[in-house]
């Protein structure tokens, strides 16, 4: 198990991570600091960044919908305002404050972001780097080539000693070919017949 300079596995901090991170943005913040400084643990770098990188996310997303829920209540008050003299509205406005939606949302994302804290505690305590769609590749690109978390699918490919043992003999074979000289075929003798000598005799004496 991976340990760190604090003398405590590097699972056991990124779930203070996570869990900090669903808490308090500053505290997770500080973890970060904590570990990207004081610890060599790739594995606690990477889940504290990504714990850090979700609660930004988080607290981004419900700080622009109770703003929006906000604008929708001033929005409403200014409208039923205008009926205040004439008409008794303040149950209708009621209701529309009451029933939006964004309430509903906010409080939805509230449990969603409560299941990924216990899920992702559970997952760091393996004492490695949770997979996170998105977020993991994007951290990934901020550390160094040799410390990414992505490793390739392939396979390396073992040689067995039979598949060693053929491929030396072929490379044998093919050396001792190429230093064996090439035999030149014999060449082909053209025997001479008795009326072949004669005809040739003749000839001469024609000649002379």
């Amino acid at each position: 198990m991976e340990k760190t300079k604090f003398g405590v596995s590097a699972g056991l901090l990124s779930m203070i991570c996570y869990f900090t991170g669903y808490t308090s943005l500053p505290a997770s913040v500080l973890m970060l600091i904590l570990a990207l400084v004081w610890s060599e643990s790739v594995t606690l770098k990477k889940n504290a960044c990504q714990a850090t990188v979700l609660s930004i996310f988080f607290s981004l997303i419900f700080t622009v919908l109770n703003w929006i829920s906000g604008a929708y209540e001033s929005l409403l008050n200014m409208i039923f305002g205008l009926f205040d003299e004439l008409l008794d509205v303040s149950e209708v406005q009621q209701w529309f404050i009451d029933n939006n939606g964004f309430d509903f949302l906010i409080g939805f994302l509230g449990f969603a972001e409560f299941v990924l804290m216990i899920v992702f505690v559970i997952l760091s305590l393996k004492n490695k780097v949770v997979k996170i769609p998105l977020i993991t590749k994007l951290i990934d690109k901020h550390f160094d080539a040799e410390e990414s978390c992505e490793t390739p699918d392939a396979e390396e490919t073992v040689e067995t000693p039979a598949a060693e043992e053929t491929f030396a003999s072929s490379v044998v074979a093919k050396t001792v070919a190429a230093d064996t000289p090439v035999e030149e075929k014999p060449k082909k003798t053209t025997r001479r017949t008795k009326k072949t000598v004669q005809a040739e005799t003749t000839e001469e004496t024609k000649t002379e």
